[in-house]
């Protein structure tokens, strides 16, 4: 994971805490994350709630009740992405959060790759076509 062009090194089980940034840049390897939140009110914690959206990839938006404060995505593709979350306390009182993600391609995944590959095959088929009409003999 990388923050601030900086590498932050955790294994499987272990949470990384990243400071708010404008974009958290992730590896194509790194498509499934989950993301904690809490709204600072003590009085009746269970009584928050939240709501979540994931701007191009959730249709709408989710609510988390009951003292639930975690979201999680799983094999997430390639792409920019931005997470809104709305916290509310036990009076109603709301605000709204967000970061956003993007999920680097694999360098197999970039159209650059993709072009080069269509432009090889082409530039494959070609040779081929000319060597078969050069044996030719009229």
């Amino acid at each position: 994971m990388t923050y601030n062009s900086t590498s932050l090194k955790y294994t499987e089980d272990e949470a990384v805490s990243v400071p708010v940034s404008p974009v958290i840049h992730l590896k194509h390897s790194e498509n499934s994350f989950a993301v904690y939140f809490a709204a600072l009110d003590f009085l009746n914690p269970l009584k928050n709630s939240y709501e979540y959206y994931l701007e191009n990839f959730d249709s709408g938006w989710d609510v988390l009740e009951g003292g639930l404060h975690q979201v999680e995505y799983r094999k997430l593709r390639p792409g920019n992405y931005k997470l809104h979350v709305i916290g509310s306390n036990n009076l109603g009182i709301s605000d709204e959060a967000s970061i956003s993600i993007r999920i680097i391609p694999a360098w197999w995944q970039t159209l650059l790759f993709k072009i080069g590959v269509v432009s090889l095959s082409l530039l494959l088929i070609g040779l081929i076509i000319h060597l078969r009409t050069s044996n030719i003999k009229y």
